[in-house]
């Protein structure tokens, strides 16, 4: 799926799948930092380590993030994910044995009042 998207914007990357268990997370993130890979994903238990190892991170990330499954039926699923400034929704599905995000919905939450935004 992600190796679609990136052909049809003709972008010159390649997205690919490591299995890579929690005690190997850092020795992982430093070779793939030393080979020049400028982006990634992490799934959870794995995003929460590497947040704390991140040298950088915008004040954005620095925000409350929570999670909740709302649903799941079978090879359907739905989430909510509220994150600083923004709600999303993700519909997912189960192919070849893994959850995938086939579609996201999103909004702003609008600026508290006195706020600037």
């Amino acid at each position: 799926m992600q190796k679609a998207a990136f052909e049809a914007a003709g972008i010159g990357a390649r997205y690919e799948a490591l299995d890579v268990p929690l005690e190997r997370l850092d020795d992982v993130l430093g070779e793939l930092h030393a080979e020049g890979v400028v982006g990634l994903n992490l799934t959870l238990p794995l995003k929460e380590r590497g947040f704390e190892l991140a040298s950088t991170r915008t004040p954005e990330a620095d925000r409350r993030t929570e999670v909740r499954v709302l649903d799941i039926f079978q090879n359907a699923a739905s989430v909510r994910i509220d994150a600083g400034g923004w709600v999303d929704y993700l519909h997912l599905v189960r192919w070849r044995g893994q959850w995938v995000i086939l579609n996201v919905l999103w909004e702003l939450r609008p600026p508290a009042p006195g706020s600037a935004r």
